[in-house]
């Protein structure tokens, strides 16, 4: 038998704590600006390319 002192909670996801909240944000931050970057990096590979019609 194993024994243990882990202690399950009831409800994980509606706990929320200063942070981790902090932490989250954070986080959803970086990744947006990641993305942003990426995409502007993108859309510089294709900037001087025009289509038939010049647009």
């Amino acid at each position: 038998m194993e024994t243990t002192n882990i202690v399950g909670f009831a409800r994980q996801d509606e706990m929320t704590d200063a942070l981790t909240d902090l932490l989250r944000t954070g986080a959803q931050q970086l990744i947006a600006t990641a993305v942003e970057a990426e995409f502007a990096g993108y859309l510089a590979q294709f900037a001087d390319l025009r289509t038939e019609t010049g647009e």
